[in-house]
């Protein structure tokens, strides 16, 4: 895939209406259109300890936040 991840704030530097990046933008919103962290659920942790178990080193702590 041409992008594999797309993100609100990097899609500004792919151009304006890029058929690539409209089609992978599209493919997405078909799938997940949105999601949040305000809502404590058992998954966020799951993730949170998946995502420690690939980081080098002592780093061992998650926080996710919003982009804004």
């Amino acid at each position: 895939m041409w992008l594999r991840y797309l993100d609100g704030i990097v899609t500004v530097s792919v151009g304006r209406c890029h058929p690539r990046a409209t089609n992978v933008a599209v493919e997405q919103l078909r799938t997940l259109a949105h999601t949040t962290t305000i809502y404590l659920h058992s998954n966020i942790a799951r993730y949170a300890e998946k995502l420690v178990s690939k980081m080098p080193g002592e780093l061992s702590v998650c926080c996710f936040v919003n982009s804004g």
